[in-house]
């Protein structure tokens, strides 16, 4: 599954929707590596581009778990992705987001069930 692709679960959503853990994003984002300026960046193995709608420069790290299969945010360095199949209240699987970022909309995994969706810039 290609990272940068949106996976929202299949069907309508339910009342009970899981709310996404943005918590424990926040907590795995304050983990990740960082770096301020471009040759920092680069030194330190990061990609040097333009993020979010504003298109300001930052540097963006590779997850280390990049690709791993996954049921819950928790298995993960920053999210799990859920499956481009997944279907609204059923259980599935996903893979653990490749990059430290979160613009955009995106949707992990709890105990197996997607997440709703947040956007954000």
């Amino acid at each position: 599954m290609a990272d940068s692709e949106a996976h929202y679960p299949i069907g309508i959503p339910e009342d009970d929707v899981l709310l996404p853990d943005i918590e424990l994003w926040s907590k795995h984002m304050a983990k990740a590596p960082k770096a301020q300026t471009e040759d920092d960046c680069r030194s330190s193995g990061g990609s040097w581009e333009k993020q979010g709608m504003e298109q300001e420069w930052g540097c963006v790290f590779r997850t280390p778990d990049a690709g791993k299969v996954c049921s819950d945010d928790s298995q993960c360095s920053l999210l799990c992705l859920p499956d481009k199949n997944s279907r609204w209240g059923q259980q599935s699987r996903g893979v653990c987001k490749n990059r430290f970022e979160l613009f955009g909309c995106i949707g992990g995994m709890k105990e197996g069930l997607p997440t709703g969706v947040i956007c954000r810039d």
